[in-house]
């Protein structure tokens, strides 16, 4: 049974979803025990330590309220498939209750965060749907829609074809183009995607990917998360670590308007004032692992690098980047997993396109570059100097249109 709160119901300020997972996650990084009786103190403000005032917390609410006045700042949904992350479910019964805030979905069952019962911490787990049945799905009051969190990155590359969309919805969608070697429209699944995750455009402010499975998130806190797709070669829901993140970069990853990812665990990033870094996360394709110089930023480019909107990687040390008149630039580093890799024609930038405008960049094997339109087309050009970096395109540099649908 829980406490009294107040019952008057207040218009609370907006807040994004981005946020609500934010705090949520605050409970569990300082190990929240349980209890109706104590407080909890930190940034996000003092709520009651049991599940109604976690959920208080997570939604900003101001006070505890229980699971007999959350509904004076929420509203019911129409069923649990209108969920979305930072909704929560509430269940009550004979005077008794329990609410949990709802994070994604993970096949059939749900994943969410709670605080449970006495002699337990804040956590996170599975319901299964037959446990959320007893369950009424519920939103919070004045939850600010915006279309994403995220800085570009909705579409990202994971090689061999792989393409995946972040909906609007924050589902994380799987395609894989099976005519990448000469630009056929032809996609696995008959070209429908697998969804293979959720919850990705709520969290991170920024989603790239690299070959063998490697997806790189960056918290709105700036920290560098990992996750590993199992299932990447047939599109099914299968992740190491059961889809958790594991933190792997501390906060600073924020800062880099530019991120990208490459073979050998290799990330460039370009700092605002220009500079190019050099990472290298020596688990790319098992994860955690550690990193090479112990995860210090290596420099390996002047000052110029900011004039660049897009930036993707190819195999071979090549390094594609475009700039806002629509240039597209070539470069390639020698020996590019080493921190002493040295640059082809001293570093300096080959023109190897113009027109290139395009909402998303990203590269797949040998040469090809897929491009999307603002209207979601999808286009494949394929680069066949890739080594030497001269202009020299398939289909005499013309695109061809392999997909429609990739706007998220």
């Amino acid at each position: 049974m829980e406490i009294s709160a107040e019952r008057t119901a207040r218009t609370l300020p907006p807040i994004t979803r981005d946020e609500i997972l934010r705090r949520s996650l605050s409970w569990i990084d300082d190990g929240v025990w349980y209890s109706q009786s104590s407080y909890h103190t930190n940034p996000n403000g003092r709520y009651r330590q049991d599940c109604s005032g976690y959920v208080s917390m997570c939604w900003a609410a101001g006070t505890s309220y229980t699971t007999a006045t959350i509904l004076a700042v929420a509203s019911k949904l129409g069923s649990r498939s209108d969920l979305l992350p930072g909704d929560a479910l509430l269940y009550r019964s004979g005077g008794r209750g329990h609410i949990v805030l709802f994070v994604k979905r993970d096949g059939n069952s749900l994943v969410v965060r709670e605080m449970a019962k006495p002699g337990t911490r804040c956590r996170e787990r599975k319901m299964t749907s037959g446990e959320a049945s007893r369950y009424t799905p519920i939103r919070r009051h004045n939850i600010a829609e915006t279309p994403s969190g995220m800085v570009g990155n909705d579409v990202v590359a994971g090689g061999g074809g792989l393409v995946y969309l972040i909906a609007a919805d924050g589902t994380l969608r799987w395609y894989k183009h099976l005519g990448m070697a000469d630009g056929q429209p032809s996609w696995a699944n008959q070209g429908q995607p697998k969804i293979v995750g959720s919850g990705w455009r709520q969290q991170f402010t920024k989603v790239f990917a690299g070959p063998d499975g490697a997806f790189y998130a960056v918290t709105p806190a700036g920290k560098l998360m990992y996750y590993h797709h199992l299932g990447r070669t047939d599109g099914t829901a299968s992740w190491a670590n059961n889809g958790r993140p594991v933190q792997i970069g501390n906060s600073g990853w924020g800062q880099y308007p530019l991120l990208c990812a490459a073979a050998d665990g290799v990330i460039y990033a370009v700092a605002p004032d220009g500079k190019l870094y050099w990472y290298r996360h020596l688990a790319a394709a098992t994860g955690p692992g550690g990193w090479v110089n112990d995860g210090a930023r290596l420099q390996i480019g002047r000052g110029g690098w900011a004039q660049y909107q897009r930036l993707f990687a190819g195999p071979q040390g090549t390094l594609y980047a475009a700039n806002a008149d629509g240039d597209l630039s070539w470069y390639r580093r020698e020996n590019p997993a080493s921190p002493d890799g040295s640059w082809v024609n001293d570093g300096q930038r080959t023109t190897i396109g113009r027109g290139w405008t395009h909402p998303h960049l990203l590269a797949g094997d040998d040469g090809a570059v897929y491009a999307t339109a603002k209207d979601g087309d999808l286009s494949w050009y394929r680069h066949l100097d890739q080594h030497g970096g001269t202009w020299s395109w398939a289909n005499n540099g013309q695109p061809k249109q392999i997909g429609t649908g990739f706007k998220a």
